[in-house]
This record gives structure tokens, C-alpha cells and sequence, in this order.
């Protein structure tokens, strides 16, 4: 809705707590999507998105549409279908806590600016990479129980097998 919902350096876990909240009285995710919102100088610093293939400068995102791109928040508001004059107070007031250092709103500690434009959004969803646990297991990825036992004819397969996330 234009405005800001948490702090956005919040933790993968913690942060989808606030992406995935529900308002009974509305009937909806007042949070989803969410938008990523930067400008400039950020988006020749470093990407909005990863993985495989995911440019440095993210031009070939905004070719695909992955990133919309606009030269005014105003514009930018109003192609990812948001009230212009919302998202504008929204992005002086975090501006305004950047210089003042501090985010009451939030409690946020890292505070950059929104400096000039184009700006660009890129949309986001909940979602997850893997189930960041599951099954213990073992070398041969049998899966043990509380108390270290090879549970027969039970393995792990996929991200519950792997390392990758600890």
C-alpha cells in the first residue's frame, strides 16, 4: 500500500512473520505483495535479486520486466499500482529518520537514504528456499532418531539432505 510494514533488514525468518500477516477485518495480506524500492545509486551498486544468471547492474531484470523502472516515485507508484501521493510522504518520512539517524517507526539501525531517481521496484512474495531444517541424519542419509538410532527404511532427499543451509 506505498508504505512501510518492518524493518527490512530484518532476518529471512523474522521477516516473513511480518510479510505473512493477516487482517481479518480487511480479508487480506496487507503486505503482498511487498516491493523492494530503490533508487539510482543503489541499483549500479549492487543487484535486487540472486541466483544463477542474475545480472550485477540488473538491466537484463528490468528487460524482463522483473524490475519496473520510473524516473519519479509518483511514477513508479502508479505503475506498480500504488497511490503516488502515498508512497511519496512515505519515502520523505524514512528519509527524514535517515537524517536524523534514528527510526522510530521501526527501530531500523542501518539507514540509508532514498537519493535521486529513476527509481526501480521489484515485487516479492512469501516464499522460501528450503524448510531450513528436517530430519536429522546420518553420512549414508538415513535418518536418525532423538536418540542417534537409524530409523530403517528412512532417508533424507533434497534440501533435508543437504548442508547447505546448516
Amino acid at each position: 500500500h506505498g508504505q512501510r510494514f518492518t524493518d527490512e533488514t530484518l532476518s529471512y525468518d523474522t521477516f516473513h512473520k511480518e510479510l505473512n500477516r493477516y487482517d481479518p477485518v480487511a480479508d487480506e495480506y496487507p503486505n503482498v505483495p511487498a516491493y523492494c524500492i530503490i533508487d539510482e545509486a543503489t541499483k549500479t551498486t549492487l543487484p535486487m535479486g540472486y541466483g544463477p544468471g542474475w545480472s550485477t547492474d540488473n538491466n537484463a531484470e528490468i528487460k524482463k520486466g522483473w524490475i519496473v523502472k520510473a524516473d519519479t516515485l509518483g511514477e513508479l507508484a502508479t505503475k506498480i499500482g500504488m497511490n503516488p501521493e502515498t508512497l511519496e510522504a512515505t519515502v520523505k518520512q524514512y528519509n527524514e529518520c535517515c537524517a536524523a539517524g534514528k527510526d522510530p517507526d521501526f527501530g531500523r539501525t542501518a539507514l540509508i537514504p532514498l537519493g535521486a531517481g529513476p527509481y526501480y521496484a521489484m515485487e516479492g512474495y512469501p516464499g522460501t528456499t528450503s524448510t531450513w531444517g528436517g530430519p536429522k541424519i546420518n553420512t549414508k542419509a538415513q535418518i536418525v532418531d532423538t536418540y542417534e538410532r537409524v530409523i530403517p527404511r528412512l532417508y533424507a532427499a533434497g534440501v533435508a539432505s543437504c548442508g547447505v543451509l546448516g
